[in-house]
Order: C-alpha cells, then structure tokens, then sequence
C-alpha cells in the first residue's frame, strides 16, 4: 500500500509533530532557548526524517479530506525507535496527534487509544513520565478530556496546509503507555464501556479502528484493531460495563475482543449479558469443525485452559449456560458468578444439538441448578463468590439454593451474596420475630474452608462473628448466627473468619420503618452504637 506519508512534504511533518513541543515561557530568540527545548526539538526533526523512510509501518490516510494517523501501526514505529538514545532521553516526545477535526471521529479514537496507567513509584528526576514508565498497569479505557480543557489544547496549523487541523490530540502519556505494551511489560488490562452520565460517547466506541485506516469490508467493524502482540504478555484482561443498566447494551462482547488470541491470559472479568458467549460455546462445543474454523476452536479451547480466576457479571446467564462455560476451564481456582433474577431457568431440549440461549424453546421442561453448574467448575477451586444481583427477595425461589459446596475440597475462600443462597429466609416484616430458622450450614460448606463471608444486601449490619461476646451479633439472628459460629469452630478446624455483612443504610431504613420498636433495650443501644460506626 502506497503511504499518503510520502506526499507530504518535510516542512508539514514536522509541524505536525513539533506543535506538541511545549514552548519556552521566555520570549526571545533562539540561542536563548532551553537546552531540553533544543534537545526535543531535535529529536523530533530526527523523528520526522525516519517516518519518511519507514513509510511502510505508518500508514495514515485520507478520510473525509482528513489526515488520519493508524494509531497501531505508528506504534509500532516508535516500537522500532525506542532504542534510539535521542527518544529515549525524551519519551515525551512520544505523543501521537489524532489529525482529525470532526468532533465524533476524534472522541471515538481517543477513546479507544487513552491508557490511564496506575500511578506506582515516581522517579524524582523526572516526575511527570516515571509513573508511566515504571507501571505495569495500564488501563485502556475511554478518555473523559473535553476539547474545551486545557489539557485537549487544541491547536490549528497557518500555512500552505490551513486544512489541517489539530482539533485534539493524544496525551503523551497515551503513547508512552501504549509503548509499554509493546515492551513486554504489561500485565492487567481494562476495557470498559461508558458509565451512566457519560452520553458523549456511543457504546459501540470499541468498533475496529480498522475502519479509519482500510476498507472497512476487509475487516468486520466490530472487531477491535489491537493486535495481540501489542498485549502479548497480559495476565489480566477485565471487559467491564455498567451493570446497573441492564435495558442498555452494555460491557465489551469476547467476541469484539477476543481474548483467546492473548497467548499468557490466567484472569478474565467479564461484564455482559449472556447470549454473545453463544458463539464462543458453539465453537468449543463444535466436534466436527469446518476446516476453517478448526483452528479458532483449538485456540478458544487453549486459552480457556489457562483460565485460573473467572469474574463474570451478568444478569441473565442461565446456570445451563455456565455450566457450559465452566466445563471448558478445567484448571479454574477462583470463581466470581454474579447474576441478575431475569435468568432462563428451562434448558431447551433439542436431539442431538447441544443447547444454547439463543435455542430457547417455551415447551422445554427441564431445569437446571445452582448445583449443576457450580459441578462443572474444576475441583482446583479455591476462592467462590455467588452474587445475586436482585433487589428484592420476592422473586427468591428454592432453585437459588447451594448445596454442593462441600464437595469442593480445594476451596478456602467463600462469599455468599445474598445468604438466601444457602437457605437463609429473608427477615420478617417484625423486627423481633425471630422466624428466619436456623441455619442449617453446618452440612454444606467445604471441608477445609478458611473464610466464610455471608452477604444480606437488605438488612443487617457489617459484623465478624469472633469469640468477644454476643453484643457483637447481629441482635435479630443472635441465637442462630452465634449457635453457627460455635458449631463450626470444631469441625472446621481451618476456619479463620466468619462474617456477616449488610449495608448501613439498609439498617437505618429498617428503624425508620418501625418507629414504635422498643429502642431503649440495652441490646437495641449495642446495635446503634455499632451502626454509628460503620461507615458510610
């Protein structure tokens, strides 16, 4: 492909790239300039001159009558600079201008292309880039700059070239994170839909970029441009959405970023209704696969292997449909399942065709479990999360009951959320009737369990049951909770923690309810002492 680069003459490349170079405060002429001014300007004069010659890596093009830089393929132009001294004395010089002046192009590709990399130590010398440098994280999200801030500085070219211009710009430290990849150095990755309030940028921002850059017929539009060798050596990759809208389409789909192409990947979150997972279990699922689509089911399968910790979000993936997921993560140890009330429970029954969402069929009888799909996750597990994502017990029914986790005899770690999983009714209208029944857990939990954490998102408040007193209880399960923590101290003789948890406002919402409850009890005074402490 014949590079729009070489048209363009050696005086625009460097204006392209030296309006980045910050200005010296003094006014004056040139010898007075900054030694640091002089050094950058000349590296990026030098920079200028090697983008001539490595035409073929960086391939900008003309879109709408605008100059558009491939943010990829530049990348990897500065890849093959970075062990040239000159930069790598200034890595601010490695910012990258989006050459676009409509307002939706520019917003789209500086949400795909920010990294907002964790701050982590600071090298005195150099403040302003260290924490870049030095960072293993980086985070690829949407950037929040306005055109309007001072940090966007948006700047237009005089000249010959007047049609050029500079309505925004990629940060310095976009690049330099984005360079980090390239190094190696990159452990945990975040993509991330926009958040609720955040309606400048469309959902789908994570399209390919290959649409700026090639005919978009030659790759889908959903399929996001990072090569995996740009994150070739990521542990962690964390698709996240807003869970909290679930009437809007929301969370990064695997198959817009396909994370079975990353080679090291031990640690997937994942945010996002279930039915895009269909065509990935089709794939696994697939015995006799067309030839070309042989290899992609192999590579699926690799990378689900390798699978060692699983956070999934999702308010309608049926348990039939996790288990299915699971039964392909042979060496899972850590387990987050969070799901909504609005779950399929019927399994579509179909001769001879494995069962998927998208084959759901009213007239299916069968239903599957909790059980049946915790069993299907590796018996390596050492850490279990169950999240029910409702806000109501109304719906609760006994297909939400766990039962299996005693065969689960790897597993240390358990969070119950909310403790209706394990049969704990929701409290009674009257705060003083004690009707919830015991707590009949002595029989499930895991054998070698080491910390037990139980979640009512309603009611209660935050406590830990230890050996300090039966002030420290929650006062309406008192007796059953206490009676619990006495009966597993014995028999599970790893047992290091129990707690029970609830949020404070829920509490405060439960006195204002009841107003005519006898408040002057001493053990009523323990609990509000206790709920004042807690934080918000």
């Amino acid at each position: 492909m014949t590079s729009y680069l070489l048209s363009l003459p050696n005086e625009l490349l460097l204006s392209v790239v030296e309006h980045l170079v910050p200005e010296p405060l003094a006014t004056g002429s040139s010898p007075e300039l900054s030694r640091d001014y002089i050094q950058r300007r000349g590296t990026l004069r030098h920079l200028c001159l090697v983008c001539k010659r490595l035409c073929g890596i960086a391939q900008p093009l003309l879109f709408r009558n605008i100059a558009v830089t491939n943010g990829v393929q530049t990348v990897l132009l500065f890849r093959s600079l970075w062990n040239v001294p000159a930069l790598r004395q200034c890595p601010w010089s490695f910012a990258c201008p989006i050459l676009l002046s409509e307002q939706d192009v520019v917003e789209d590709t500086l949400n795909c292309w920010n990294s907002n990399v964790d701050t982590l130590s600071r090298d005195p010398a150099d403040p302003d880039i260290a924490h870049f440098l030095n960072s293993g994280y980086v985070q690829l999200r949407q950037v929040g700059v306005s055109l309007a801030s001072g940090d966007a500085r948006p700047v237009t070219l005089g000249g010959a070239h007047r049609w050029l211009e500079f309505s925004s710009e990629l940060l310095p430290e976009i690049l330099v994170g984005i360079l980090l990849a390239l190094q190696g150095q990159v452990r945990d990755v975040l993509l991330r839909t926009p958040e609720e309030g955040e309606t400048a940028f469309d959902p789908f921002y994570l399209r390919d970029l290959s649409r700026f850059v090639r005919n978009h017929q030659e790759i889908p539009a959903t399929r996001l441009a990072f090569s995996p060798t740009l994150l070739s050596t990521a542990k962690s990759l964390r698709l996240q959405g807003d869970t909290a809208r679930d009437n809007h389409w929301h969370g990064v789909l695997p198959t817009y970023f396909p994370f079975w192409e990353f080679d090291c990947v031990t640690r997937l979150e994942y945010y996002r209704d279930a039915a895009d997972w269909n065509e990935m279990l089709r794939h696994l699922d697939d015995e006799d696969p067309a030839d070309n689509q042989a290899l992609k089911r192999d590579t699926m399968t690799k990378a689900m292997h390798q699978i060692e910790e699983l956070r999934f979000y999702s308010s309608r993936m049926a348990p039939w449909s996790m288990r299915q997921l699971l039964s392909h993560c042979p060496n899972l140890r850590s387990l987050h399942w969070a799901f909504g009330d609005n779950v399929e429970w019927l399994i579509p029954t179909l001769l001879d065709v494995r069962f998927y969402e998208s084959d759901f069929e009213p007239q299916a009888s069968s239903e599957a479990t909790l059980d049946e799909a915790l069993m299907a996750a590796s018996g390596h597990l050492e850490s279990l999360h169950l999240d029910v994502m409702i806000e109501s017990t109304v719906r609760f029914d006994s297909r939400y009951r766990v039962t299996c986790l005693s065969a689960f005899t790897n597993l240390r770690h358990v969070t119950i959320d909310t403790v209706c999983l394990l049969g704990l009714r929701p409290y009674a209208m009257d705060p003083l009737e004690k009707n919830i029944g015991p707590l009949h857990l002595i029989d499930v939990l895991p054998p070698n369990l080491e910390k037990l954490v139980l979640i009512e998102k309603w009611y209660g408040h935050q406590i830990r049951l230890q050996e300090c007193g039966p002030d420290y209880l929650v006062w309406w399960a008192e007796e059953h909770l206490w009676r619990f923590a006495r009966q597993c101290r014995p028999r599970y003789a790893a047992l290091q923690s129990i707690v029970y948890r609830a949020s404070r406002r829920d509490t405060n919402d439960y006195y204002d309810f009841f107003p005519e409850c006898d408040t002057t009890d001493e053990k009523f005074a323990t609990v509000r002492a206790l709920v004042g402490s807690l934080p918000m």
